[in-house]
């Protein structure tokens, strides 16, 4: 199954996080919407790069 076919618009972050069966609304990196649209910003050609990583971009490590 692609990661786009969990997208769900009636959550508030788009994206639940799926434990045991259960869905969850997380915005976090690891295990929510935000690490979700992240990797498809990435996986996409989304993101810029540079110098430095897009990932350290965004985490604001660069």
């Amino acid at each position: 199954m692609e990661t786009t076919a969990f997208r769900d618009p009636g959550r508030p972050f788009g994206f639940p996080h799926v434990e045991a069966g259960a869905r969850f609304d997380r915005p976090g990196f690891l295990t929510g919407a935000a690490g979700t649209a992240l990797a498809l910003a990435d996986h996409g050609g989304v993101l810029t790069t540079g110098v430095t990583t897009a990932w350290d971009c965004l985490l604001l490590l660069s």
